[in-house]
């Protein structure tokens, strides 16, 4: 039905325009164009706006403001929220903000831009890079290597990840080296990528290889390994104290040679051991002494014992080429005797006399000879 109304008006109940169907109130069959390169409806039933080819149900050509946004669902969202239920394909988000949430399904090939309005992102579930599967929270997936890559200024520094090396590595990418690498074996290499041993410290040639220090204390300065001290000898293993800084006051602990040398106080051992200074052997205090006793020379190269009774002897444990010292005190009424091992030879064939008064003390050296298993008597000196 039509109704004229005032002048220049009419109403319609329906308007069907190329069909005879009036299930509608406004029925156009074929494409329309209302004010042209506004708004463009195909007979394919795409819709246009600001463009007259849409390529989709609905292209939009030029800003489109919305409060909200429903994409792949027909559930209402409130204003300043979007919905997306598919894939979401960006180019960049940048160069603007959002204010609202966007929860998608899935966000693929894009990036996010820098323009994020001091904003945060998170993320509530597994993150993924490079895997549509992530396993933890975040899961960093490549062909040949996963890096993190971090930067100062927009300069690189260093990287983290794993690659063909191992599956932890750590880079300088300032000095374009490896720094630490651990290995599928678990061995973990400092300044080598193939470490051999649970730990392996590889140092540049006339370098330390370990440095310890006890918190901010200079002198308290530890330095361990090839070359340390500051030295030129890289075949050489060595421990150095002393202060660290400018003036280097190290003094050698110990040194370790290819040869085979041993050197205490000194740099440069000449003979299995060599010792620059003092040193002495604590004296192991046996006590009473009386019956049958053991002298374990493993205990002390020095022994004490102060006789309160007759006393026979077992020496074990002597080493070839050592030297032992046996201290015998009389004690109580004095006049005590000992009975020697039968592995003790004296010089003359006959033991030394002890002293009999009380509160003195003999002194009796001993030399092992390990080719015929026995302790030579090389010194005595008696009442003391």
């Amino acid at each position: 039905g039509t109704n004229l109304g005032e002048a220049g008006r009419f109403w319609l109940n329906n308007l069907v325009l190329g069909d005879t169907s009036t299930t509608y109130k406004l029925d156009v069959a074929g494409t329309t164009k209302l004010r042209q390169g506004v708004v463009m409806a195909t007979d394919s039933g795409n819709v246009g706006i600001g463009t007259t080819a849409p390529a989709n149900k609905l292209s939009v050509s030029g800003q489109a403001d919305m409060t909200s946004l429903s994409v792949g669902t027909s559930t209402a969202q409130t204003a300043g929220n979007g919905y997306f239920t598919g894939t979401v394909t960006a180019g960049a988000f940048s160069g603007g903000s959002y204010a609202g949430t966007i929860n998608a399904a899935n966000v693929s090939s894009g990036s996010f831009g820098g323009n994020t309005g001091g904003g945060t992102y998170s993320f509530s579930g597994n993150v993924g890079i490079g895997t549509t599967n992530p396993t933890r929270k975040l899961s960093i997936n490549g062909s040949a290597d996963a890096y993190l890559d971090f930067k100062v200024a927009d300069v690189a520094k260093s990287v983290i990840g794993a690659d063909g090396y191992g599956p932890f590595i750590l880079y300088d990418q300032t000095a374009a080296a490896y720094r630490m690498v651990v290995n599928s074996s678990g061995n973990v290499g400092i300044g080598t990528t193939g470490p051999g041993a649970k730990l392996s410290i590889v140092a540049p040639t006339g370098t330390n290889v370990l440095t310890l220090q006890a918190g901010s204390n200079a002198s308290a300065y530890w330095q361990i390994g090839q070359n340390a001290g500051g030295g030129t000898n890289d075949d050489t293993f060595s421990i150095y104290s002393g202060t660290y800084g400018p003036s280097h006051n190290y003094a050698p602990v110990m040194t370790a040679n290819n040869a085979g040398n041993v050197g205490i106080g000194t740099t440069n051992p000449l003979h299995k051991l060599d010792v620059n200074g003092s040193f002495y052997s604590e004296l192991v205090v046996k006590g009473n002494c009386t019956g049958a006793v053991t002298i374990d020379w493993n205990a002390g190269n020095t022994q004490h014992c102060v006789l309160t009774g007759n006393v026979t002897f077992t020496f074990s444990n002597g080493q070839s080429g050592g030297s032992y010292k046996l201290v015998l005190k009389q004690g109580g009424t004095g006049s005590y005797t000992v009975t020697w091992p039968a592995s003790v030879r004296w010089g003359s064939g006959v033991a030394p006399t002890l002293t009999t008064t009380v509160g003195k003390t003999d002194y009796a050296g001993f030399f092992y000879n390990g080719v015929d298993s026995t302790y030579d008597g090389n010194a005595f000196n008696a009442n003391f």
